[in-house]
């Protein structure tokens, strides 16, 4: 008997054993990515890269959009808990992947998404940066002081870490004659979402009279730049990707360069490619980037700028309607008359030429301010310090104007262009200076940000003066240069965020760009539309289809509770109809068949939106590309064909 109790008993432990595999294997969420070491590689290399992650297990691809890169999966393990921390039973186990990435010559420099690819479907992206110049590794060993630091040279990319709470370190750095160098410092979006804030400190050896050997610090930053990525889902919580310091050397002699963390903070993930290159050819890579972007300074405001405007919408012909007509509305006794109002069906002049005008000094007062002519482009910097440049232009009762400004050179955190329109008396009607929309749930007023275009309609005919400043007033440089296009409005569509997550009481769970199809089952797509400049109209319409879906998957249109939060106005300190466009959203549900074959990798499927107005249809218009997958259900799931009442043709 005893031996039977005992085969029953290690039958019991093995079918719960399996039971528990079963519910584990059922509930793998989508592979996720939280780290990698390096974040990138030379051209014409082989780099090999360990990835962290979750739900990456049985991961047996790597997928680049490139093919240029190459990635093949080498070892997968369970990866080892940091000293400290317990395990965590609910949460999923993380493992590490080890890849091998090969780089060709003729990849393009700057960032490549990355993502990982597992019978759950493809993970998240992270960014792989290529470059030109030759790449170590951090010495394993601490340096956190001058007479410790790892030697380096230039050109040259350190790949390194801040791996412990109050980690420093240091590099020395001989500079053979007199030079300026550009360090960059570049993080990944996943350790910026973990709070790593980097800095950069250049010292050199000068001594004192009290210590021979002490280091004087030459420069320092901890303004980080780059894509903003929000942290902990706060939206005032933002950080970017990448610090910049920019150094002449006024003679040869050893430099150290620290690299530190805000507050001293220190983590695994805490990954930077710290780059060294002279000035001249410090040139940054693009960020690769397709989506539409026109509210940023750093967009460009190319000569075929307003072509680019009308080819978002549809471009009426030379002979259309411009005819206005006046007000119903009499105006009473002594007051003045209403401002005429747009026919139902009114055209903006199609003009796609405009004058460049450079500024000339001085034109700080009013009877200095050059005079434009509409559309024009103004070219200028603001140097020295408290430089304001003045101009005028004349604009006609009702008219509607756009201002939009590039800052070419130098932006944001250390050029802060502010511009404001003033009437001759000197009152101020329209200004780039608004309540920060992220901060709508605060009720104070002096939570403010700095637009990069501002529409405005001009209630009285008469000539206005654009005036264009640094919001400190004490900073001014040469490279603070700056482009305003001063233009008619042009009603067309605007920037298209699609969005795989839900919000609000919904899952909330979904990565914004990938979609992991199971077999049988649906996912929406939301697109959150923007109408730029009077496209908001009921005559008006934005078509949205996806292209390039595989066997068995298909699109419906679908309507959805998805809300968009409405901003809080502040009086004049917020106008939001002369800073925001209009927002609509579209949901789009992609299903996958019950007899969808099975993806061992990624498709790329294609969003295109096509404006239409008046039942004109306007040029196709892409908008993003994001992989897509077609799953197994997780064990003990079944595949059900769909019932009558079930998405279908």
């Amino acid at each position: 008997m005893r031996p039977q109790r005992f085969m029953t008993s290690l039958l019991l432990v093995a079918a719960v054993l399996v039971r528990i595999l079963a519910i584990r294997a059922s509930t793998l969420g989508d592979p996720e990515i939280l780290s990698f070491f390096p974040i990138g590689g030379q051209r014409g290399s082989v780099v090999e890269v360990e990835v962290r992650g979750k739900d990456v297990g049985g991961c047996y691809g790597a997928w680049f959009t490139d093919q240029d890169l190459a990635a093949e999966v080498k070892a997968i393990a369970i990866a080892k808990l940091p000293e400290g921390k317990k395990v965590d039973k609910k949460a999923p186990v993380e493992y590490e992947v080890s890849l091998q990435i090969k780089v060709a010559s003729s990849a393009a420099l700057g960032p490549h998404p990355l993502r990982l690819v597992s019978p759950q479907g493809v993970s998240n992206a992270v960014l792989f940066h290529v470059y030109d110049e030759p790449a170590i590794t951090e010495l394993p060993t601490p340096h956190p002081v001058p007479h410790e630091a790892q030697e380096i040279t230039f050109p040259l990319v350190v790949n390194g870490r801040i791996g412990t709470a109050g980690e420093v370190d240091v590099y020395e750095l001989a500079i053979p004659q007199a030079k300026e160098l550009t360090f960059e410092l570049t993080i990944s979006h996943q350790s910026a979402a973990n709070r790593f804030r980097p800095q950069l400190a250049l010292y050199q050896i000068q001594g004192s009279w009290f210590d021979g050997s002490r280091a004087v610090r030459l420069a320092f930053t901890d303004q980080i730049q780059g894509d903003l990525v929000v942290i902990n889902t706060d939206p005032r919580e933002k950080s970017g990707t990448r610090l910049n310091l920019r150094y002449q050397a006024s003679r040869a002699g050893r430099y150290y360069l620290e690299v530190g963390s805000l507050f001293g903070r220190g983590a695994a993930d805490q990954i930077y490619q710290l780059r060294v290159v002279s000035t001249e050819r410090a040139v940054r890579a693009p960020d690769n980037e397709t989506d539409w972007r026109e509210r940023v300074f750093t967009r460009k405001l190319e000569p075929d700028w307003l072509r680019t405007l009308w080819s978002r919408a549809v471009e009426p012909k030379p002979e259309a309607d411009t005819t206005q007509r006046a007000s119903a509305v009499q105006p009473a006794e002594g007051e003045s008359e209403p401002i005429a109002e747009p026919a139902t069906k009114v055209h903006v002049p199609t003009k796609t030429d405009f004058d460049v005008l450079t500024e000339t000094e001085p034109n700080a007062e009013y009877v200095e301010a050059q005079e434009i002519a509409i559309p024009a482009l103004l070219e200028g910097s603001i140097d020295p310090s408290n430089d304001i440049d003045t101009y005028k232009f004349k604009v006609s009762r009702g008219q509607r104007l756009a201002f939009e400004i590039e800052t070419p050179k130098t932006t944001s955190p250390q050029f802060n262009p502010l511009f404001s329109v003033l009437d001759p008396k000197g009152v101020e009607v329209l200004s780039n200076l608004q309540r920060a929309p992220e901060y709508k749930s605060i009720t104070t007023p002096f939570l403010k940000s700095l637009n990069a275009k501002v529409i405005g309609t001009f209630e009285q005919e008469g000539e206005y003066y654009l005036r264009i400043q640094d919001i400190t007033s004490r900073k001014g440089d040469p490279s603070f240069c700056y482009r305003i296009l001063v233009r008619p409005q042009i009603a067309h569509v605007g920037e298209i965020d699609l969005e795989t997550r839900t919000r609000g009481l919904e899952d909330g769970k979904q990565d914004p760009s990938r979609l992991n199809l199971v077999v049988g089952e649906a996912r929406k797509v939301t697109l959150i539309t923007e109408h730029e400049e009077g496209f908001f109209s009921p005559s008006n319409m934005v078509s949205i289809h996806p292209e390039g879906l595989p066997e068995g998957v298909e699109a419906f249109a679908a309507a959805s509770n998805y809300s968009i939060e409405s901003r809080v106005k502040e009086g004049a300190v917020f106008k939001e109809e002369s800073f925001l466009p209009k927002k609509q959203n579209i949901t789009i549900v992609l299903q996958a068949r019950a007899d969808a074959p099975i993806t061992r990798m990624p498709v790329n499927i294609r969003f295109f939106a096509q404006p239409i107005v008046d039942g004109k249809v306007g040029p196709r218009l892409p908008i993003k590309d994001i992989p897509l997958m077609v799953v197994k259900p997780p064990e003990g799931v079944v595949a059900h064909a769909p019932a009558d009442n079930s998405l279908k043709k």
